[in-house]
């Protein structure tokens, strides 16, 4: 022992020398990869540092291995080692991450260069396979792009809670759009991974001929998963080769049908250059959140992403946040066939189709269709497919932009409806409807030279109705707008009933309303219809009409054998107490030949004229005879503003429309009730 005085500090401190040996029960040493582990003796060390997997650094910091002398865990080539001499013992990594890296169990990505391993396949599953045994269950694509020659197949409950995770997109300066991702400059047209980004990538290796998919979870025999798994900040790289297959999805999931609680979360997922769909799912409970596609095949039947429900107890297959670009290719969104689907927040360009519907149950809001039709005949959207309805069926569009795509609403019977609000379509193309109802639909900019019919909108029957129809069928619009087109406005061209309850048709160079259907029947109010070559055209069917008017407000008649729907209104208004009005009204038509039958009143409801909010007015009562009438509508609240309006029908069951302006907001009778009379406050507006 030796004694140290500091004259300057005059502090005192003791150097203590203690002679250590090393005992061999703690020794350690080290080795450059995992081959070279694999060939030390059994128990020659206690513990073993291993740089790398291929060669040093290849899998990052080094692994420590710890011996295990009697351990008889099968070998997995990643945390548990087998010496070559076999036998008993195993080299056990010491993991406390809360997850597996493939990188530990052999992949190795394309920027390793000459230890780059062409078939990353089982790497990848045996890691899978391996930490499904651990709590967390959590399998790390380390960055890098990774090439398989096979699927990984993932068909078992033994894979319930599985999360497959790369680097996350959000600590990557925000990775979220295809410039971040990919190299989309490539001379021969199609993407490429950025190399140069810090993504994880799986990718199908060129010049391969197997063409089945990328990543599969579940079986084709409905084999389901009971718990949830998730799937995220991945890149999905097809080989883009071979003639398209139904088996060369870049994620496949098959038979997934979960009941009650979400099953399926896929979030920040970019699937690219597959021959097949990008994402394919024949499933319910699925959320899909950051969805990124990038090119199809080389024909229509190329999806980015294509669906494929089940049963109406199930929970719905969610997908938000979806940009979809085919590169003018293949379709950017197919929900083919089965339950509910729910599609927020999207972007659709550049594909041949931008999106086909024939789902049961279909929600759509939030988004964009653009550039998805380079040659006439294919479709921005389409729901063509629905041919028969269910019980279930329903269809709902809300704040929805379609630029430079044909828009179709044909064939089949939603009984709930399809239902439309807040829709603007601009651009050269056309759109087709039947059986739909639209709140705020706006079309600008078609050029009737480029469809196969010369008009903005389009309104026909393209099949029979089914038993589930609705009573009404036909299309009808609230707040319509048709805009600068080098076509024709509106063209009612074998509809049932083509309705128009609010609204302006203006500045289209040719007809700015042609009743052209055999047989079909026009109704149309409230509108104001200038600066078309001539307002309306006719050639067949009848049109029925109230409160059209031009530029000026100057009252239009449409030509032929058009028919003055009647009107009616509220006369007078009296206070009955604190709480209770009494409505005087009647009934009045200008039709020769025609008397007043019946009048409907009705007190409005905020928003019912918008068919998404699912709201009625409040039918008050049936009044034979054109009046006038009388009733006391009661249990009205003090300080609150009602309206209230009349339908009148004539003998020959034709009826009024609501009181609405131009842009289709009530204008009926207004009272607001206070606690004393203010006949004089009420208004007729």
């Amino acid at each position: 022992m030796s004694i140290y005085f500091n004259t300057i500090t005059r502090s005192l401190f003791i150097l203590v020398i203690i002679s250590v040996s090393i005992h061999p029960l703690f020794s350690q040493t080290s080795v450059n990869t995992i081959s070279q582990l694999r060939a030390l003796s059994p128990g020659a060390s206690s513990q073993v540092a291993v740089l790398g997997y291929y060669e040093p650094g290849d899998w990052g910091n080094q692994r420590i291995y710890n011996w295990a002398g009697t351990s008889t865990v099968p070998d997995n080539e990643g945390t548990v080692i087998q010496p070559n001499s076999g036998g008993n013992g195993r080299w056990i990594m010491v993991v406390t991450e809360n997850y597996y890296d493939v990188k530990w169990f052999g992949a190795a990505p394309e920027h390793y260069g000459e230890n780059a391993r062409m078939d990353n396949q089982f790497p990848i599953l045996s890691c899978i396979n391996a930490v499904m045994s651990t709590t967390h269950k959590t399998v790390l694509i380390s960055n890098g792009i990774y090439i398989t020659t096979g699927v990984i197949r993932l068909t078992g409950s033994q894979y319930n809670g599985l999360r497959l995770r790369g680097v996350p997109w959000s600590t990557n300066n925000g990775i979220t759009t295809f410039g971040d991702i990919y190299d989309i400059s490539n001379s021969d047209n199609w993407t490429k991974p950025n190399y140069n980004a810090p993504i994880s990538v799986i990718k199908r290796s060129n010049g391969e001929t197997d063409y089945r998919h990328i990543i599969q979870i579940g079986t084709t025999d409905q084999t389901e998963l009971t718990n949830d798994i998730l799937i995220e900040d991945i890149v999905i790289h097809g080989n883009k080769q071979g003639s398209p297959s139904s088996d060369g999805h870049g994620l496949l999931l098959n038979y997934y049908d979960k009941v009650g609680n979400l099953g399926v979360i896929i979030r920040n997922v970019a699937v690219d250059s597959n021959r097949a769909s990008g994402f394919s799912f024949f499933a319910a409970g699925i959320l899909a959140d950051n969805i990124l596609y990038c090119d199809g095949g080389d024909i229509m039947g190329q999806h980015g992403i294509q669906g494929f429900g089940s049963s109406f107890d199930h929970e719905p297959a969610v997908i938000k946040n979806v940009e979809s670009w085919g590169r003018g290719r293949g379709m950017g969104i197919d929900f083919a066939s089965g339950s509910q689907f729910i599609l927020d927040h999207f972007f659709v360009h550049n594909n041949q189709y931008g999106m086909k519907t024939a789902g049961e149950h279909v929600e759509i809001y939030n988004g964009t269709f653009q550039n998805n039709n380079p040659p006439p005949g294919f479709y921005g959207f389409s729901s063509r497919q629905r041919v028969e309805g269910t019980k279930h069926d329903i269809f709902i569009m809300d704040n929805v932009v379609l630029k430079d795509n044909v828009f179709l609403m044909y064939r089949g019977e939603y009984p709930n409806g399809k239902k439309f609000g807040n829709v603007q379509l601009t651009g050269k193309y056309m759109a087709g409807i039947s059986h739909s109802r639209f709140w705020k639909f706006e079309i600008e900019g078609v050029d009737g030279a480029l469809n196969s019919v010369p008009a903005a909108i389009r309104t026909a029957e393209m099949a029979a109705a089914t038993p589930h129809a609705p009573d009404d069928v036909g299309v009808t619009f609230h707040n319509l707008i048709v805009k600068n087109n080098n076509a024709e406005g509106v063209r009612a061209d074998g509809a049932p009933i083509t309705r128009i309850k609010s609204g302006r048709i203006y500045n289209n160079t040719d007809v700015g309303y042609f009743q052209r259907g055999i047989d079909g029947v026009s109704i149309l109010a409230n509108i104001e219809i200038f600066g078309n070559s001539e307002p309306f055209a006719t050639n067949n069917g009848i049109i029925k009409y109230t409160n059209i008017v031009d530029g000026q407000g100057n009252p239009i008649i449409p030509p032929g054998n058009a028919i003055r729907l009647p009107e009616s209104n509220i006369i007078t208004a009296s206070v009955n107490g604190t709480s209770n009005v009494t409505l005087t009204f009647e009934g009045t038509t200008t039709q020769p030949g025609r008397n007043i039958s019946s009048v409907r009143l009705y007190q409005y409801v905020p928003g019912s004229e918008n068919p998404l909010n699912n709201l009625s007015d409040i039918h008050l009562g049936t009044f034979s005879g054109p009046g006038p009438h009388e009733h006391t509508v009661t249990g009205l609240q003090e300080g609150t503003l009602y309206r209230f309006y009349t339908i009148a029908v004539d003998n020959a069951g034709d009826e009024g429309i609501e009181p609405l302006d131009f842009d289709g907001n009530m204008q009926g009778f207004t009272v607001e009730i206070h606690n004393i009379p203010l006949q004089s406050g009420w208004n007729k507006i």
